[in-house]
């Protein structure tokens, strides 16, 4: 099997038949989420680190890279999460002068930034709403949350995520590694084609899709045409604080605000959280009770409130089905729902060159490059 192209360098898992699995066997290794990069991209810590000090002696914390005051560190905290923060991060890694968040705004609106590629932060950058995620990303990578090294009979090497194989009910640390090839199997032989729901929520923005997973059509050029959209939801709120950054229920935690326009985030939190239960709700007799696994990336207690919290919460932590998506994830969009499903469905080959990039690979296939 050739890696020379794109098509032939990642393959839907569906589209593996058993003759050739048959022959796959581990390759030795469990791969952290992402090969290592040449180098790292500042972080919000260093970035802050010398920022100067404020005028008054409050508590107030100063972002240089949007050039903003904030009334407390939780307030920084919460805009570093933003896409804003990580766009006027990229702009100064290119020597350019941040953007006001009206100018962000206006920018994702006429659809200005759709060539900006992973806006929501680089793969090895925290993606969530609070300081917790980036650390439960890390563990979970560390306990085999990540991709898990294959060979097949011809001798070459290919990734797959460890979490999509997984039976529900079973932890990824909990299943043995010496199952994954028969796992790997077990979901390509799955028939009917299996269901996955994907759901995005974060910083007023929620997306939900069921997919049904098929092999690539003959001529697809795009991943994501591997998969057959059953039915998908998008929602977007005004919940964020506009020059101060920051949900306003985090701002509501620190202090009283009576303002207009604090009124009017509240209620689009009140809206939001409705509107997104009332979905999943709709869909718990239908494409919820199908789906195989429910891939979910909701960071930060806010919105994982709206997913979670109540007796009325449409999904359960107890759910066996559910599943963290083990990368980070752009803005909640249709377009990013099915991505996340396409990386998450196929395999991908890796050639000499890219076996370098992983350390924890390199070590167990030396004998086989």
């Amino acid at each position: 099997m050739s890696c020379a192209t794109l098509q032939q360098r990642t393959k839907p898992i569906v589209s593996l038949d058993d003759a050739y699995l048959v022959g796959v066997q581990l390759a030795g290794a469990i791969l952290a989420n992402e090969p290592t990069a040449p180098s790292a991209a500042p972080t919000p810590a260093a970035e802050h680190a010398n920022a100067p000090a404020p005028a008054t002696d409050d508590a107030r914390v100063f972002c240089r890279v949007s050039d903003l005051w904030f009334e407390s560190a939780a307030a920084l905290r919460e805009h570093c999460h933003t896409d804003w923060y990580r766009y006027n991060l990229k702009r100064s890694l290119r020597g350019l002068p941040p953007v006001t968040e009206a100018g962000f705004d206006e920018l994702v609106e006429t659809d200005a930034l759709a060539d900006e590629e992973e806006l929501s932060g680089s793969d090895n950058d925290d993606d969530g709403d609070d300081d917790d995620d980036g650390d439960e990303r890390a563990d979970a990578a560390s306990l085999g949350g990540g991709r898990v090294a294959l060979r097949d009979a011809d001798g070459h090497v290919f990734v797959v995520w460890r979490s999509a194989l997984v039976p529900p009910g079973v932890a990824a640390a909990d299943m043995p590694l010496a199952s994954v090839p028969q796992c790997l199997r077990a979901l390509a032989a799955t028939r009917p084609r299996p269901v996955w729901v994907v759901i995005l929520c974060r910083g007023g923005h929620f997306a939900a899709a069921a997919c049904e997973l098929q092999p690539l059509p003959k001529g697809a050029k795009r991943p994501e045409e591997a998969l057959k959209v059953l039915a998908h939801r998008c929602f977007h709120r005004y919940v964020t604080r506009r020059k101060a950054g920051g949900r306003q229920s985090v701002a509501d935690a620190a202090k009283t605000i009576k303002s207009a326009g604090s009124s009017i985030r509240r209620h689009n939190e009140a809206m939001l959280s409705k509107e997104i239960r009332e979905l999943l709700s709709a869909w718990a007799p239908t494409h919820l009770r199908i789906a195989q696994i429910v891939w979910v990336a909701a960071p930060g207690p806010a919105n994982a409130a709206v997913l979670y919290a109540g007796a009325d919460a449409p999904l359960s932590k107890a759910d066996g089905r559910l599943r963290s998506i083990p990368f980070n994830t752009n803005r909640p969009t249709l377009s990013e729902t099915t991505r996340v499903a396409a990386r998450l469905s196929r395999v991908e080959y890796l050639d000499e060159v890219e076996v370098r990039r992983w350390p924890h690979l390199r070590s167990h296939l030396r004998w086989h490059l």
